[in-house]
């Protein structure tokens, strides 16, 4: 008897972009129950699979497939790429067989809506950020801009669509149901959270170094200005930025190889999330590699990161830079030693709940 195929397909994403994402979802596949009932098929880039481990993609067969790096900034182009690579898969499709794709750009998920009104294939796909450009008008001001396209994408989204939502956290659905009402429907959207594979023999915070780091690319969405009045009201701590397989020292400017990611992240006493603006309604993937290294967060109080200090005792939010400058010498000295209860992360992202939450919106 035939084996049904479960292909999980990254068409988006290349190289190192969201490989902590992917190991976690690979891994989370291979200990399900779908391993032991479906074939698992995994297609993307070659350099996305260069950069998986071994250990996860073991219980799949791969397929490389073209695509074009989200920095090439080819939006339109890339967009038709991803449709195709999904067409491509879900016309190979037969009885039982499932398409769960990890990332879309959101011109792609509008005119794969289109698309698949008439063609009718179930496909499982995931939403991440895209769900800000329906809240914040900033990000729909141009038909280059995500917003432009997911704003679009509401409106000709039919109720019966077969293109079915999968969000990272349930505030995330809330937030999706609220912009799109009538539409979608909380009890139509799966929830697969993010998974956390911890880092194995890192030292608690205490142990560490007096250093702070920033994790990820330089961005306007981060304020730089206010980490300049820290790094001087803090002549004796290191302040560090890290991504990009760069470590850049922020009081001095120099920058260096990065010893590896996560490795680096972890010879931190805290992690800095100044963010200005965005995670309204969608997660940081830095912060999750900073759980995986046990290193506690200090955030400005945007949404998500008052959702996650609410719900875990090693995450700290503040109003902005005075609040910051004011508490930040008890959080590096006092509050960052303390011995948090990591069990905490198991319970919410290990691979086994997320092994579960995968059996259940793609079964």
């Amino acid at each position: 008897m035939r084996m049904a195929k479960l292909y999980l397909l990254e068409p988006s994403k290349t190289g190192w972009q969201h490989i902590t994402f992917l190991e976690g979802i690979v891994r989370s596949l291979a200990i399900s129950d779908l391993s032991e009932n479906r074939e698992l098929l995994l297609v993307a880039s070659e350099s996305t699979l260069l950069n998986l481990s071994s250990e996860g993609k073991a219980a799949f067969s791969t397929r490389t497939i073209n695509v074009i790096p989200p920095t090439s900034r080819k939006f339109f182009r890339k967009s038709i790429l991803e449709v195709f690579q999904i067409l491509k898969v879900t016309f190979s499709l037969k009885n039982g067989d499932r398409c769960f794709v990890t990332c879309v750009l959101p011109t792609t998920l509008f005119l794969l809506e289109i698309i698949n009104a008439v063609l009718r294939k179930r496909i499982d796909l995931i939403v991440h950020g895209e769900i800000e450009g329906l809240i914040d008008d900033s990000l729909a001001s141009s038909v280059g801009s995500f917003g432009f396209w997911m704003r679009r994408w509401a409106r000709i989204r039919p109720k019966s669509s077969r293109v079915n939502l999968i969000v990272l956290e349930e505030m995330f659905a809330d937030c999706l149901v609220a912009e799109v009402p009538g539409i979608v429907e909380c009890s139509g959207i799966g929830i697969v959270r993010h998974p956390i594979i911890p880092l194995p023999g890192v030292p608690g915070p205490g142990a560490r170094a007096l250093q702070v780091c920033v994790i990820g690319l330089e961005s306007g969405m981060k304020n730089y200005q206010d980490l300049d009045q820290l790094i001087e009201a803090f002549p004796d701590i290191s302040f560090i930025r890290i991504g990009g397989g760069i470590v850049k020292d922020l009081r001095s400017g120099v920058e260096r190889p990065s010893q590896g990611y996560h490795s680096e992240i972890a010879q931190c006493r805290l992690a800095l999330f100044p963010y200005k603006k965005g995670y309204t309604a969608s997660m940081s993937a830095s912060a999750f590699d900073a759980f995986a290294t046990k290193t506690p967060i200090v955030a400005y109080d945007r949404d998500y990161f008052c959702w996650l200090n609410d719900r875990f005792e090693f995450v700290q939010t503040v109003s902005g830079v005075s609040e910051l400058l004011a508490n930040f010498d008890g959080y590096i000295h006092h509050w960052s030693v303390q011995e948090f209860e990591w069990s905490e992360i198991d319970e919410c992202y290990g691979l086994p709940v997320i092994a579960t939450q995968l059996e259940t919106v793609l079964n």
